[in-house]
């Protein structure tokens, strides 16, 4: 018999699919080869309910149980929604095809309906690829066989949520009679599609006649969060999460939950989905917080932050569609992918739009390999190099060995003020590139500890974005940030860069003050810190660490400056000149030391990849516009702050030694030089 993989890894959802059933018991068993394709097995033309019910048995069971057939030599299993959606549901051009990428979808699908403690799953998928479809067909499937059961339905917009609630209506009129249940007798709904008795009126006695129906409804509203409030779902269908700009589609997962609620865990499922072509900035950056919340985690009490499953295709898996060149299919007869070809095409379209970096980014956007590609950030008012933040976050993240470290700080032993030291944790507040090799360096001046290098730092210096001690708990939620710098050393190839980052709130303000002089110390290094919030300037004062700040340089001082002999700690950042020399310093540290690099190795040219392996902070870079506020953007302020500092470097002073230097001298006699003795 064939070997059929039961255990099988779908984006990162694992399963183990049915065994499978004795060979002649499988569909297309004894058919040649190339005649084994999915079978669509459908009712003939005007078939009358109830008149072949061994036909619905099998109908029911292949809708329940799903179907095991043999493809072009290969055994394969579909699900019993899948199979729905392939001979029942017709869409706009007719009945979808098997596809394979489908295929996998439906298995992830079914797994998220199998596991108890979900409450849905988030999916992201190129444009055209069939998600509004399969999203109506799973939820008519579920809910048009099951009593007393609600399906709810939102989009981006209210008129995008009636569309989607059209494409359903037209496959239910399509329907085989027997996977239709009753319902009030409305021919084209146009806000619900309600599976209940029509009213029946006797001409004698004016009274209503009723029979068993399922009392179930499919509808869909607004796109407020709050919308389904207060309702009880067995089905949520989240449209086009992100592209909207009209709600938060995290707080509306949050209401949503509660709809699909029961005695504590999840009794229905919620399908968020969406195209990544165009996203808006706004419903993108929600969406983003939306997938990396669903991201799977064994210790979350329902399987993820957001009670989430995630899934993922790439643009080139189930790409309908041919080589203009070669004309070989990326989709075959049979419905597998010929993925090689498919990515070879989309990489030469990308190869053709290298020069135009907005038009490329827009490519790369719109047909995503990966999960950072597909929100990929497509900035207009960005001024820096979005190609090489792309692409070292694309490095990063597909590398299969841990190239970041995160964990706490804490003083050694529990002394405060001794000596600091690294808890390397999962989630911890710290994430580090590279450790300091000699932690804790420092020498002491004026009775006080300091750094070793100085207190404007020569080896590097911690660039601080802080917080106000009255409101660290605000509305905007501001976050205390900081970014570790190592100034360059030669010969040390985790220089220049920077190597650790912190953002976040702790409890009480006073904890994260107390976290960034346990950085300062361990590292070694002073900090530069944003000073329009002297909280944390006082703190370090009033701790004894004064000599672990960095005075204002004069540098930074401009004719705008109030106090042109300011050497105050900390730099205010209050006016455009100033503003001006950070934007610059990061403009022209992501060009030249992000990404992709030509560099000269044995005198040949050759492009690495640079160590800029703090991916956090090359997020937060990537919706960074100068011209806007720059409130939001806490991370790339503490990097900004430190990049300043790097200009500050100055090399080790070479000491001047008087040499004394002795000539012998002459004079002319005659025709003749003589040494004079």
């Amino acid at each position: 018999m064939i070997d059929f993989i039961r255990e099988r890894v779908v984006y990162e959802t694992s399963l183990v699919l049915p065994e499978p059933p004795p060979a002649n018991q499988i569909l297309n068993y004894g058919l040649k080869k190339a005649d084994q394709k999915f079978p669509v097995i459908r009712p003939p033309k005007n078939y009358k309910a109830g008149s072949d019910p061994e036909f619905e048995t099998q109908q029911w069971h292949y809708r329940l149980n799903g179907m095991w057939f043999y493809n072009n030599g290969n055994i394969e299993y579909i699900t019993g929604p899948h199979w729905f959606y392939l001979t029942h549901w017709f869409i706009d051009i007719g009945l979808p095809r098997f596809i394979d990428a489908d295929r996998d979808w439906f298995y992830w699908w079914w797994s998220v309906e199998n596991t108890r403690k979900l409450f849905g799953g988030a999916s992201v998928e190129n444009r055209r690829a069939g998600k509004t479809e399969r999203a109506n067909c799973v939820m008519y499937e579920k809910i048009s066989r099951n009593f007393n059961a609600n399906g709810g339905i939102q989009s981006k917009s209210n008129e995008d949520a009636k569309k989607v609630f059209s494409k359903l209506v037209r496959s239910w009129r399509k329907m085989a009679i027997y996977f239709k249940p009753v319902d009030i007798g409305i021919s084209i709904p146009k806000t619900e599609l309600v599976f209940d008795q029509p009213s029946k009126t006797d001409t004698k006695s004016d009274s209503k006649v009723y029979r068993d129906v399922l009392m179930s409804k499919i509808s869909f509203e607004n796109t407020k969060e709050e919308a389904y409030d207060g309702d009880k779902l067995l089905q949520h269908t989240l449209d086009e999460y992100g592209k909207n700009v009209e709600a938060n589609v995290v707080e509306t997962v949050r209401i949503v939950k509660e709809c699909l609620m029961e005695e504590g865990m999840p009794k229905g499922k919620l399908l968020a989905i969406t195209t990544i072509e165009e996203m808006e900035k706004k419903g993108g950056a929600n969406a983003k917080i939306l997938i990396d919340d669903s991201e799977a985690d064994p210790d979350a009490v329902y399987g993820s932050k957001s009670g989430l499953s995630r899934y993922f295709k790439p643009c080139y898996y189930g790409y309908s569609g041919e080589a203009p060149d070669t004309k070989v299919k990326f989709v075959d007869d049979y419905g597998y992918s010929n993925i090689e070809a498919a990515k070879a095409f989309f990489l030469r379209k990308r190869k053709s739009l290298e020069k135009d970096i907005n038009a490329y980014r827009a490519e790369v956007q719109k047909y995503p390999f990966t999960i950072d590609e597909a929100f990929y950030v497509v900035n207009d008012g960005s001024v820096l190099n979005l190609f090489n933040i792309g692409d070292q976050i694309t490095y990063n993240e597909s590398s299969p060995l841990p190239l970041c470290t995160e964990g706490d700080l804490g003083w050694k032993d529990g002394k405060v003020d001794s000596e600091v030291v690294f808890l390397p944790r999962p989630g911890g507040k710290f994430t580090f590139s590279s450790v300091p090799k000699k932690p804790n360096q420092h020498t002491f001046f004026k009775g006080k500890k300091a750094p070793a290098d100085g207190h404007m730092g020569s080896n590097g210096v911690i660039g601080i974005d802080p917080v106000q001690r009255t409101k660290a708990f605000s509305a905007r939620k501001s976050d205390m940030a900081a970014v570790g710098f190592r100034f360059l050393e030669l010969g040390n190839e985790f220089s220049d860069i920077p190597f650790v980052s912190y953002c976040g709130r702790t409890p009480t303000n006073y904890e994260m003050f107390e976290d960034m002089i346990m950085l300062c110390v361990f590292c070694g290094m002073p900090a530069n810190i944003e000073r329009n919030k002297g909280d944390l300037i006082i703190h370090f004062e009033n701790r004894g660490y004064a000599n672990y700040l960095c005075a204002r340089p004069s540098f930074t001082m401009s004719q705008d400056s109030e106090n042109k002999k300011d050497n105050a700690p900390g730099i205010p950042n209050v006016d455009d000149p100033f503003r001006n020399m950070l934007v610059s310093q990061l403009i022209d540290y992501i060009e030249t030391r992000c990404g992709y690099q030509n560099v000269f190795r044995d005198g040949i040219e050759v492009r690495v990849m640079s160590k800029f392996y703090l991916t956090d902070i090359l997020k937060s870079l990537q919706p960074f516009v100068p011209t806007e506020k720059w409130t939001p953007y806490d991370l790339p302020v503490a990097f900004m702050y430190a990049l300043i500092m790097r200009v500050k470097f100055i090399a080790p002073k070479v000491e001047k030694k008087k040499v004394a230097f002795s000539f012998a001298r002459y004079q002319v006699k005659g025709t003749r030089s003589v040494k004079i003795k």
